[in-house]
């Protein structure tokens, strides 16, 4: 049965290639967007000789980039997925890919908003976000990682809420399995935001975690947005010298008002 379908195949195959031009004159064509003369490409099959399609280097160049495009998109998708899931599957939040700056409201919030966005663009230094419930931080830290992201040189980010952050952590020590791939990832991603910095107890385990990468981003001289509803009592949870470091270079935006998820 498979050499009959073969053999049809190939019947097939040969019909098709010998409707081909059969003269290299009959198969010239002309660009229509540089106006250059496309010489066919020289098809054998079956010892028969035809002339197939070409492509000028102007159309050449149009497969190039839409085949770069392509690859783009597939890399930033791949990034995107990685911002929310390098925790683990237990900890991933893919919902936050859609949180955007298009779709927060703007006049709720206009200065966290304007800085926000700025440092989606540029980031540098360290941008605090804080005040009280509900106010859309979590939202401005999502939507950062998703711009800078679609930037024309893109840069990769890496999200985390406290809570997670730690549990993913427990979690490899539960296995026996070392946390430390973790922290070399916080340490070294070109962005990190942590949401929700002060929402996790304060122990001498968790401030080493917290100092490990917030001293290696540091002096790396690598951005971090965090957000946090105690701002003055930040050093009761994350410690004193990785609440000085989070000093360093940074712009600081209070947010307050109504909780907006009591609107949803």
């Amino acid at each position: 049965m498979d050499s009959i379908n073969d053999s049809m195949y190939q019947k097939s195959m040969e019909a098709r290639f010998l409707r081909l031009p059969q003269t290299e004159l009959e198969a010239l064509q002309q660009c229509e967007a540089c106006g250059e003369t496309i010489f066919p490409k020289r098809l054998t099959f079956n010892g028969h000789l035809r002339y197939g399609p070409s492509r000028c280097q102007c159309q050449e160049e149009v497969v190039r980039r839409a085949q770069i495009e392509e690859q783009r998109k597939v890399i930033l998708e791949a990034q995107n997925i990685n911002t929310y899931t390098w925790l683990g599957r237990e900890w991933r939040d893919v919902s936050l890919r859609e949180k955007t700056f298009e779709n927060f409201d703007r006049t709720k919030q206009e200065l966290a908003y304007d800085a926000a966005r700025e440092f989606a663009y540029d980031p540098c230094g360290n941008l605090v976000l804080h005040g009280s419930y509900g106010t859309g931080k979590t939202h401005l830290l999502a939507a950062i990682c998703n711009a800078a992201l679609r930037k024309e040189k893109p840069t990769s980010s890496l999200f985390a809420t406290s809570a997670n952050l730690f549990a993913a952590v427990q979690h490899r020590i539960g296995e026996n399995e070392s946390y430390l791939p973790l922290l070399q990832k916080a340490i070294c991603a070109q962005l990190l935001c942590i949401d929700d910095i002060d929402k996790t107890k304060h122990s001498d385990f968790r401030e080493e975690i917290y100092f490990a990468i917030i001293d290696g981003r540091t002096k790396r001289e690598l951005p971090i947005a965090i957000s946090t509803n105690k701002l003055d009592e930040l050093h009761k949870y994350v410690g004193g010298a990785v609440a000085s470091r989070l000093k360093m270079g940074r712009t600081e935006v209070e947010m307050t008002g109504k909780d907006y998820r009591e609107e949803l």
